[in-house]
């Protein structure tokens, strides 16, 4: 059983990449306790989320704009002694950005939470055109976008950053070597009639 004492900490993050969806839902209406079993993990303050691909939303502009959202940010459940367990994901493939701010007392006991998952726009915005074609924006379309990214609780602008790309760069590079071969390889096991799934491309046998 693990607890604060044992780790010598007063605040533990649980991290978790584990498909939620198709647990069943326990006594508290969700499926968070059948995943990482924080019932039984006393000591647990906040919970990131993982892989499940759940957007978490509570200011309703979410769902005002027909988004899966599919519970609160964050979700509060319970662990062992009572106290809260924090839960957030901010949706799927880095379409979104999750905020949480936290404050505690001296025992590091949380004694306020907020926080959003934030939906970052890129630029340069674009728009459809009468054939229903994404092409760029007019100065006066970009304006309008901007005013309202703006005045969104839940939307905000990206900005293009160097210093980002110097990092990412030589990994785009590998990443774009590593998908090249899982692709050829993947290609050679299918015309050779290997079906079973390997992970990455999974067809059907």
């Amino acid at each position: 059983m693990v607890s604060k004492p044992l780790f010598a900490c007063s605040f533990l993050i649980f991290l978790l990449h584990k498909n939620c969806a198709r647990q069943p839902q326990d006594n508290q209406g969700n499926r968070w306790q059948a995943c990482c079993n924080y019932q039984a993990i006393p000591g647990i303050d906040v919970i990131v989320g993982g892989d499940t691909h759940n957007l978490l939303d509570s200011t309703g502009e979410m769902a005002r704009m027909n988004l899966p959202v599919s519970g609160e940010y964050p979700t509060i459940v319970t662990d062992p002694r009572g106290n809260n367990v924090y839960i957030v994901q901010a949706w799927d493939y880095a379409r979104g950005l999750g905020i949480l701010d936290l404050i505690f007392d001296e025992s590091g006991n949380v004694t306020q939470v907020s926080g959003r998952t934030v939906l970052p726009v890129g630029v340069p915005f674009m728009v459809r055109n009468e054939e229903n074609q994404f092409v760029a924006s007019t100065p006066a379309e970009s304006r309008l976008i901007l005013n309202a990214i703006l005045e969104s609780p839940v939307l905000a602008a990206g900005v293009h950053s160097r210093t980002i790309d110097t990092i990412l760069n030589p990994m785009r590079a590998e990443i774009e070597r590593s998908m090249t071969a899982t692709i050829v390889d993947e290609a050679i096991r299918y015309s050779q009639g290997i079906t079973q799934s390997t992970g990455a491309f999974p067809y059907a046998s």
